[in-house]
């Protein structure tokens, strides 16, 4: 490989001037080092080289055999080829793509070494963070691939975000995060739903940081994604300009108390595997104050059941689904798949009930944004209703509205329950489960002065931003 990259680098110099020769002495350099210590001819994307505005920024790479690289912006919901920035052998316009079918496998095999992984025709599919990155990056090849051809899709992490970062964005607005920061702070079991690429890992990490540092959590994954860092969600510094809203954000900590677990696939020479039932049930015995489940689609979900119906209140899972309303139907489905020996219906309703309280949707609107587009409350349709005619219905109770072109938002609002012409927040902070877990941590500072409680409950409440 190198041989042939080096003759058509002599080649070329013999063409040119000495100051020609310079230019190619350059890309040669640089072709090397980025086969060397990076990811070849997909380095610039990843490091988003001379890409400055996010229109540029690659958030999406897919690799379609050694010859076709797409692109798929952060500004742009479509795929496309792009041009090299860097100087290389070949013309400054060339599109991105490998030099041969062979210097796309050794800087493959090159960068899974890294990693202490491999990929071949007995391992054909590969899931993994590239080295010394949060980049995502999955691998299939012959066999699977039936056309012969490598596909490599890199997801690229957009950084460690906090809550402001989020609220800056528009994922949320002031009382909604208000909301959530109370919700996970007083131990409410949390869902978080989306499609592919929603940015349901992105938004489970920030809420994630709301959890007090002396809690212990334990973390199961397939991929490591979630950053649990010690300083959970930043330090006050930067405090949104409301007064009040400060006690919410005093969540910098000195230490943490974060295990983390990774699903381990069976290879040719070490026949064990670890699946994410097998760490749900090993977690248990981790003393864990909180579970979290970076996604749940399999047979773990029963014992996930379990394990938040058994004392660990609290616990964040994600899951896919097309939104709240079917995020209930989704985990029925995989407890009737799951061979745990519980068909009906109700029963599986009930455990459902009791383990999960809420429900966030996030979503990639019109816009190209990923943001929050409901946040649902699970309930009973009939609270007088006996425990063998449960029905559960989940509720918005905050939805976002777009504009007609969907190019901006035009507010997050609070729907109204037809039943009490009053909106479904307001019903939730009546509910009785609801106020059983804030009366927990319900602390009066002092005589006179109010709760946290009854200081967030006044954001969430009040029907824009504007008041807060």
């Amino acid at each position: 490989e190198l041989d042939r990259a080096t003759l058509d680098l002599i080649q070329r110099m013999r063409e040119r001037d000495e100051h020609g020769r310079r230019d190619a002495v350059t890309a040669w350099s640089e072709e090397i080092l980025d086969d060397m210590i990076g990811f070849g001819p997909l380095e610039e994307l990843i490091t988003d080289y001379e890409r400055d505005n996010e229109d540029e920024m690659a958030e999406d790479i897919y690799v379609i055999g050694w010859s076709q690289v797409l692109v798929k912006t952060r500004a742009e919901d479509r795929v496309r080829q792009v041009r090299s920035k860097r100087p290389r052998l070949g013309s400054m316009d060339e599109t991105i793509h490998f030099r041969s079918q062979e210097h796309l496998r050794n800087v493959v095999y090159r960068n899974l070494a890294e990693i202490h992984r491999r990929v071949d025709e007995n391992s054909p599919i590969l899931d993994a963070k590239l080295p010394n990155s949060e980049h995502r990056i999955n691998i299939t090849i012959p066999p699977i691939a039936a056309d012969g051809l490598w596909y490599i899709t890199i997801r690229k992490h957009v950084g460690s975000w906090n809550w402001r970062d989020l609220l800056l964005r528009g994922v949320y607005d002031a009382r909604l995060m208000a909301l959530l920061a109370l919700v996970v702070r007083s131990r409410f079991n949390v869902l978080v739903t989306g499609g592919t690429g929603a940015g349901k890992t992105t938004l489970l990490n920030v809420i994630a940081g709301f959890i007090p540092a002396h809690e212990r959590v334990v973390t199961i994954e397939d991929t490591q994604e979630l950053q649990l860092t010690a300083e959970r969600n930043g330090s006050p510094a930067h405090i949104i300009d409301v007064k009040d809203l400060a006690r919410i954000s005093n969540l910098d900590v000195e230490e943490k108390n974060v295990v983390s677990l990774l699903t381990k696939t069976a290879s040719t020479r070490e026949g064990v595997s670890y699946t994410m039932r097998d760490l749900v049930i090993n977690s248990l015995r981790l003393s864990p104050r909180r579970i979290i489940v970076g996604e749940v689609r399999g047979a773990e979900v029963w014992d996930m059941l379990q394990a938040l119906n058994t004392g660990h209140d609290g616990s964040i899972c994600t899951i896919h689904s097309s939104g709240p309303q079917y995020a209930v139907s989704r985990l029925q489905a995989l407890v009737r798949m799951s061979n745990a020996g519980v068909q009906n219906e109700v029963e599986i309703l009930g455990h459902i009930y009791n383990a999960f309280q809420l429900v966030i949707h996030a979503e990639r609107q019109g816009d190209g944004g990923r943001r929050i587009s409901e946040l649902g409350w699970i309930r009973s349709m009939d609270p007088d209703a006996s425990a063998d005619k449960l029905a559960l219905e989940v509720v918005p109770l905050f939805r976002v509205l777009m504009s007609p072109d969907e190019k901006h938002i035009e507010k997050f609002e609070s729907p109204i329950d037809p039943k009490t012409n009053e909106s479904y927040l307001a019903d939730f902070f009546r509910d009785k489960r609801t106020l059983d877990r804030l009366r927990i941590e319900d602390y009066r500072p002092a005589q006179g002065v109010d709760s946290d409680l009854e200081v967030i409950k006044r954001y969430v409440m009040a029907e824009s931003d504007d008041q807060v």
